[in-house]
């Protein structure tokens, strides 16, 4: 009641950097355990600054997550 568990991170080895850190598995499975306790998860993507488009391996590999996940109807 009145307080939620967050965590805000980056895809990529560290922010703003190309690529992904984690295997789709151990994200989804991270992810997961953290919404099914209630937590809420924010993936940072990295922008290119030059075109203002997101990585593409990283813009990837979020849809894939988050077409495993359940909806939560909202």
């Amino acid at each position: 009641p009145g307080l939620q568990w967050h965590v805000l991170t980056h895809l990529g080895p560290t922010w703003n950097v190309p690529g992904c850190r984690f295997s789709d598995a151990v994200l989804l499975d991270w992810v997961r355990a953290a919404t099914e306790k209630g937590g809420c998860v924010t993936l940072g993507l990295r922008i290119d600054m030059r075109n203002g488009r997101l990585d593409a391996v990283q813009a990837d590999q979020f849809r894939r997550v988050r077409t495993a996940l359940p909806s939560t109807g909202q």
